[in-house]
């Protein structure tokens, strides 16, 4: 297992700054990750003193990038661009607050071609927050 900190995020996903949503890759294991994100106050998806929804799917879908670029890599390959093809069964008990550290849990349930299930859940202060789905399509 190797652990993945703030700086070195960027081998992994394509996205930068102020858009980059993980603060740390603490776990992987074939195929599946977890990952944090300490919640700012400048975060871009901070509202009020809380982290929104959508803040909550762009870190889910940066998490399921990490799997991907950290499977590229294992195999010595360049990390591949994708985009999010369906988000769906997303559920939301709480909204973490700014200052807060939130972790999830992701894995891939199915692959087929370049299409990837994954399936997640979202922690802040050990209570599930979120859990959902996203259908996520790597380039070639």
């Amino acid at each position: 297992m190797k652990h993945y900190n703030s700086k070195q995020i960027e081998q992994l996903i394509p996205q930068r700054e102020p858009i980059v949503m993980l603060s740390g890759v603490t776990v992987y294991d074939d195929g599946s990750v977890e990952t944090e994100l300490e919640i700012t106050n400048d975060n871009i998806f901070a509202d009020n003193g809380k982290f929104l929804e959508v803040g909550i799917i762009e870190h889910t879908a940066q998490s399921a990038a990490a799997i991907i670029g950290i499977e590229n890599l294992n195999s010595g390959n360049t990390p591949k661009v994708g985009f999010i093809g369906a988000i769906k069964n997303f559920k939301f008990s709480k909204l973490p607050c700014v200052g807060e550290t939130i972790k999830t849990k992701a894995y891939i349930a199915g692959s087929f071609a370049n299409i990837s299930l994954i399936k997640s859940e979202t922690t802040a202060n050990g209570e599930i927050i979120a859990t959902g789905e996203l259908k996520v399509v790597v380039t070639e």
